[in-house]
């Protein structure tokens, strides 16, 4: 880009006056500027995937097909996630019709970041957010985990500035889930979880010790799967974030 600016400005030299050029000049710095600026600035913030809508699910299209159709109200509360949160009934758990429950079965990092945009329309107040147990049992790396998480809250501050974000550590599973879900995983994910919501000033909520056995595995009673929670399981995840979602 650069080099093709300056043969450019060579060859135009040649047919104009000083004055000519001396604008010109101007104008291919603030062009060189402009695009530096653009093109930098596109390695801090991730726009929602470009994914195409076919790669995903028929259930995550029809679910995220209603979130769409749903009206916005003001303050809301948003849980987002996969299964894990589509699982509770948020707004009665909590007495709070402004709760949103935005989890849908199946989804990982990059399913979030594709719907992002129906999350952020109605600036939210709170988003409550858990994700990345499915990202493992498909193979994905720490590291793509966190690079579309951070997509996630590029989009979310820049979209809606004021909304204040929890993020949930990634819950342990039952030794049979475990084969497809490895603890060590599951606990070296955590670990960079809480560390981008350190860099990013966002709150950590730690429900991984809550929630295991003296093994790390999900603690037998709380769960109907060994993946899923049930009543006890989210009865317990409720009176912990309680504070969280009240204040």
């Amino acid at each position: 880009m650069l080099f093709k600016s300056v043969v450019l400005f060579i060859i135009l030299r040649s047919f104009m006056n000083r004055n000519h050029i001396l604008v010109l000049s101007i104008g291919v710095n603030i062009f060189i500027f402009c695009w530096f600026i653009w093109t930098y600035s596109k390695r801090f913030i991730q726009e929602p995937s470009n994914v195409p809508l076919k790669e995903f699910r028929d259930d995550y299209k029809h679910r995220v097909s209603h979130f769409e159709s749903l009206p916005n109200d003001s303050a809301e509360i948003v849980f987002l996630g996969n299964s894990i949160i589509d699982g509770a009934e948020w707004s009665e758990l909590f007495k709070n019709p402004n709760i949103k429950n935005r989890g849908i079965s199946g989804d990982f990092s990059l399913g979030i970041l594709n719907r992002i945009n129906e999350v952020t329309s109605s600036n939210p107040q709170k988003i409550f957010l858990m994700i990345g147990t499915n990202d493992i049992a498909r193979g994905f790396s720490t590291g793509e985990i966190i690079q579309n998480i951070n997509g996630i809250l590029d989009s979310i501050e820049v979209k809606s500035p004021k909304t204040i974000v929890y993020i949930h550590s990634v819950l342990p599973v039952g030794r049979v889930r475990s084969k497809e879900r490895p603890i060590n995983k599951i606990i070296e994910l955590n670990k960079e979880l809480k560390a981008l919501c350190h860099i990013r000033n966002k709150v950590f909520i730690n429900l991984f010790p809550i929630f295991s056995d003296k093994e790390n595995y999900l603690s037998d009673h709380l769960s109907i799967d060994g993946l899923h929670l049930n009543g006890k399981g989210y009865s317990l995840w409720s009176k912990h974030i309680r504070s969280n979602v009240l204040e």
